[in-house]
């Protein structure tokens, strides 16, 4: 429509593509309201929200426009940019459908982000077959990124049965264009966890199990001995999928907890294609579930394998490689029966006395209950690396000629036992080595975790180990505990904490500190001096207690010890002087004795007069002090 006048206010307006009709510009009526714009649901993401999943609305909008150029007339909607277009919309609904029909529609911008990727790197790309292959890579990526099953041959068989967007592709053309994507992008794509097809694997199973041995289909019937066998463990197919479980984690570690290290016969199964590996851990599981093996056990795999893609020779391979793997750990589990071979009249071995099968069938669940036993005894049985360090022998580093069962005390006084040792070989536990110290591992495990973990050893100048390191409280931290370095402020680091401020860190605050548990047992009694210190404090301080009795009070008469003059009577002196005594006031006369022998001289005690000058006399304060 062309622009014109508001009905309602006379003002311009203006056409809006959106709306598809004139807009005032004024007051906003629309001239044409009944105007609409068709939409799909495809343009809407599945959660309600109004934000575009695919971007529909980059399409040219003159598409059915005819042009004229130097070599004619184009025919309208086959210009190059509007069947690009109409072919991204086509590949963006099939994805859609294809990842809706396998469970995971969530996936589907990954894959549209993959297959866009390898759409512009592939040099000549044409629409076709290989953009449909190339497609369904993108999205069986998209699902093992996500940790989900992918199945190449359920992408290819859901492909094949979309009569609208896709033609029939075979199964091989699939998987190499998977090949194709992940070199182009140089995406290093992980093997999938094989317990994903375990729930694919079971429905199966079940279908088999419904369908008669003499149906029409006989061709995908199992034989009636394998159903007859398998019948009585049906109720218990949980717990076999549970086995199961555990078998393909023996091989893929990261689905559960358990140890890394795998044994020789199923390291090489990690970098296999995973379909076959869940095929047989369930085969192997059904039969420990039996506690006996399977009659034509082939066929069964066979059917099965046909399910998620696997062959039977690759099904039977890992079935052999798990059965060798128990094995190995029914040689470690005490109780089990083992495998054993008869004696012949010659002296060599014969036929075995109970098949291989049978004794890999019924110890499996003891050797998965128990494989983490399994697995560390045999890695102890190989010995431990030494490690050859020039540093200085200390005495917390180890020594050639330690016995097995010997205690490790460190510094702090933790004692380690060595039981772990113990498992050894006698030939390898009897040579002497020269062992590394292990100073370097107990600082990286103190950064690790420091409140937990224990001070690493301190060393003196000499390279001793100082193994008198005070504990503040019995049984609890050491003085230089890690909790009191992490919160003890920087300045009161130089000294070491008092046994006060550990136990208020402890327990929260000083009031619930007492006060008898400020001084260790003992401690308070080794402050008090022994009799023979007191004896010696007594004559140095000259105190006057003899044999506990106190000594009569001198006599104010003295004389001197030593020389003096002989012209005068010191008696008589003594006793003049010591006449007025009694009269005299309280604080008694002041008596000076002569440093160099002469007469001694008493003079009458007398107040101090008062100085003008204070205590400091006639100086100034103001030299002593600048003010």
């Amino acid at each position: 429509m062309a622009a014109g006048r508001c009905k309602e206010c006379g003002a311009n307006t203006v056409f809006d593509v959106e709306v598809g009709s004139n807009i005032c510009t004024s007051c906003g009526t629309l001239e044409d309201p009944s105007q609409s714009v068709l939409t799909s649901y495809l343009d809407f993401a599945p959660h309600g929200d109004s934000t575009r999943e695919f971007p529909l609305s980059n399409l040219t909008t003159d598409s059915l426009r005819s042009l004229r150029n130097k070599g004619g007339w184009n025919i309208a909607g086959n210009t190059k940019e509007v069947r690009e277009n109409r072919n991204l919309v086509a590949m963006q609904k099939f994805l859609h459908s294809l990842a809706s029909s396998l469970g995971h529609p969530g996936l589907v911008r990954r894959a549209l982000t993959l297959f866009n990727q390898v759409r512009e790197k592939t040099p000549k790309f044409r629409w076709g077959h290989k953009a449909k292959c190339l497609a369904g890579a993108s999205l069986a990526i998209a699902l093992r990124e996500a940790n989900k099953a992918d199945s190449l041959r359920d992408i290819a068989d859901a492909a094949s049965c979309s009569d609208v967007y896709l033609i029939t592709e075979p199964h091989t053309s699939v998987a190499r264009s998977f090949g194709y994507v992940a070199r182009t992008l140089n995406i290093s794509v992980a093997p999938s966890d094989p317990t994903h097809y375990l729930p694919v694997l079971q429905t199966h199973l079940l279908s088999l199990l419904q369908r008669p041995p003499h149906s029409a289909s006989s061709s995908t019937a199992l034989p009636s001995t394998i159903m007859e066998a398998i019948d009585p463990v049906i109720p218990n197919l949980a717990s076999i999928i549970k086995t199961a479980t555990s078998v393909c984690s023996l091989v893929y570690p990261s689905t559960v907890d358990t140890p890394s290290s795998l044994p020789t016969t199923l390291s090489s199964l990690a970098s296999l294609p995973s379909p076959p590996i869940a095929v047989a851990a369930l085969v192997l599981s059904i039969e420990a579930e039996l506690r006996r093996p399977l009659p034509q056990h082939a066929i069964l795999a066979e059917m099965l394998g046909v399910r998620v893609g696997a062959g039977k020779a690759a099904v039977m391979q890992r079935y052999k490689l798990i059965s060798d793997a128990v094995l190995i750990g029914v040689e470690s589990v005490p109780w089990l029966a083992k495998h054993e071979k008869k004696k012949t009249r010659g002296g060599g071995a014969g036929r075995s006395k109970v098949a291989k099968a049978t004794v890999a069938v019924q110890g499996l669940k003891d050797v998965l209950s128990f494989w983490e036993d399994i697995w560390r005894s045999g890695v102890e049985g190989r010995g431990r690396l030494a490690l050859d360090v020039d540093e200085d022998e200390d005495v917390a580093s180890y020594s050639g000629d330690e016995s097995v069962g010997s205690t490790l005390t460190t510094s702090t006084g933790s004692e380690r036992s060595a039981r772990s040792l113990s498992s050894l070989d006698a030939s390898v536990v009897g040579r002497k080595r020269k062992r590394g110290s292990r100073r370097l591992a107990q600082a990286s495990q103190y950064l690790l975790n420091p409140l937990s973990s224990p001070l690493p050893p301190l060393h003196g100048p000499s390279g001793s180990t100082s193994t008198n390191v005070s504990r503040a409280v019995a049984g609890g931290s050491d003085m230089l505990s890690p909790a009191h370095l992490l919160t003890a402020h920087v300045a009161s680091l130089s000294a070491p904490p008092t046994r006060l401020q550990i136990l208020a860190m402890e327990r929260g605050g000083e009031e619930d500190v007492g006060d008898e548990e400020l001084f260790e047992e003992g401690e308070l009694d080794s402050f008090l001096r022994t009799d023979e210190e007191v004896e010696v404090v007594k004559r140095m301080m000259d105190l006057g207690f003899d044999d506990g009795r106190e000594r009569e009070p001198a006599s104010k008469k003295r004389r001197k010890e030593g020389g003096g003059t002989t012209r005068i009577d010191v008696d008589r002196l003594a006793a003049l002087l010591a006449e007025p005594a009694d009269e005299e006031d309280e604080a008694g006369p002041e008596v000076t004795w002569p440093a160099d022998g002469d007469t001694e001289e008493v003079s009458e005690w007398r107040p101090l007069s008062p100085d003008p000058g204070g205590f400091m006399g006639d100086v100034d304060v103001s030299e002593r002090y600048d003010f």
